[in-house]
C-alpha cells in the first residue's frame, strides 16, 4: 500500500485568492482544525532510511470551506544528506457523517484513506487509516506547540501486530505565506550537493535533454561534474554501481567525473520527459560526455 517514507507531510496555507471567490471561514465540524492553517516549513528523521525529509508546502480552505487541501512537495535525504528523492502529496481534509476524515495521494500512486479523525480542538488531530485485512494501518498526528509550531508523528502497525510503530517523527514552523507578487520570488530548496572532490570550473554548460517514451540514456561517463534536474516526467536511474532510484519532476541527481551512468530512462510509455543539465567544467575536461559500452 503507501511506503513508510510518505511520511513527513509538512502543512501551509495557500495565499488567499481574489475578494469574493469563496469563503474562506471553515464550516462547524472543520473549525477546531482552524491551527493547522499556515504556511510551514521544516522536516524530521525518517526513521527506516535513518535520512532526514524537509520541505515546504500548503494548505488551504476550499469548497467555500468545507474542505482543506494539503499540496506539498518534500525532499528526502539519507544519512549523508545527500538527496534521494522527492514527490508531490495531497491530503483532502473534509466532515462526513458526523466526524472528519481525510484522503491521502501522491505521485508515486500511493493512497491512504483515513476513518473519524480524534480532535482536541485548536490542539491536536490524530488520523487512522480505515484497515483492511492483509495490509498495514498508518497513524499521522498533528500537534500544536504553540502558535507557530506543529510537531508530527507518522506511525505504522504492521499486519498481524497491535502497536503502532513511529516512522517519522518531526517539527514544522510557520513562515509567512508566499506572497502572489512581490520585489523577491519564493526560493524552495531542491538539493544540496557535495562535490567528492575539490574542482576548478572555468565555464558552465547547459542543456536540456528530452526523451522519447520509454526511451533511455545508454551507458556513458562524464569528465566533469554534472547536475541534473528533471524537468517534465519521472525517470529510473542507475549509476555508480548502486541499486536503481525513480528520480521525480523537479528531482535532482549528481553524476560525478568519471562515474559509469548505466542509464537515466523515462519511465513513461504515453509522454515524453526531459532533464535540465549543467556542466561544472575546467578547460581540459572536453570531451564532457563520453559514451561507454553496454
Amino acid at each position: 500500500m503507501a511506503d513508510p517514507r510518505l511520511i513527513l507531510i509538512l502543512l501551509a496555507l495557500a495565499a488567499a485568492g481574489p475578494a469574493g471567490a469563496q469563503t474562506k471561514t471553515l464550516v462547524t465540524a472543520l473549525q477546531p482544525l482552524q491551527f493547522l492553517v499556515g504556511r510551514w516549513e521544516g522536516g524530521g528523521e525518517v526513521s527506516d532510511t535513518g535520512g532526514r525529509a524537509h520541505g515546504v508546502s500548503t494548505i488551504s480552505i476550499e469548497a467555500d470551506g468545507r474542505a482543506l487541501l494539503r499540496s506539498d512537495r518534500n525532499a528526502l535525504l539519507d544519512k549523508a544528506g545527500k538527496p534521494t528523492e522527492g514527490f508531490g502529496q495531497l491530503m483532502t481534509i473534509y466532515a462526513d457523517a458526523g466526524g472528519v476524515r481525510a484522503d491521502y495521494v501522491d505521485g508515486e500512486g500511493h493512497v491512504i484513506h483515513y476513518g473519524p479523525a480524534g480532535i482536541v480542538a485548536g490542539k491536536s488531530v490524530e488520523f487512522t487509516s480505515v484497515a483492511a485485512a492483509g495490509t498495514p494501518v498508518f497513524r499521522l498526528r498533528y500537534e500544536a506547540d504553540g502558535p507557530d509550531t506543529l510537531r508530527i508523528a507518522f506511525m505504522i502497525e504492521p499486519p498481524g501486530q497491535t502497536a503502532f510503530q513511529p516512522i517519522a517523527i518531526g517539527e514544522l514552523h510557520r513562515t509567512p505565506a508566499a506572497p502572489s507578487t512581490g520585489p523577491i520570488p519564493t526560493r524552495t530548496p531542491l538539493a544540496s550537493l557535495r562535490l567528492p572532490k575539490p574542482k576548478t570550473v572555468d565555464y558552465v554548460e547547459a542543456t536540456r535533454v528530452d526523451f522519447a517514451p520509454g526511451q533511455a540514456m545508454p551507458p556513458h561517463h562524464h569528465t566533469a561534474p554534472v547536475v541534473c534536474i528533471v524537468a517534465e516526467g519521472r525517470f529510473a536511474v542507475k549509476m555508480g554501481g548502486r541499486p536503481e532510484t525513480t528520480v521525480p519532476t523537479a528531482g535532482v541527481t549528481l553524476e560525478a567525473p568519471g562515474e559509469r551512468v548505466e542509464y537515466f530512462r523515462n519511465t513513461s510509455t504515453d509522454h515524453g520527459a526531459a532533464l535540465l543539465c549543467t556542466v561544472l567544467a575546467a578547460d581540459g575536461d572536453a570531451p564532457i560526455n563520453v559514451m561507454d559500452k553496454p
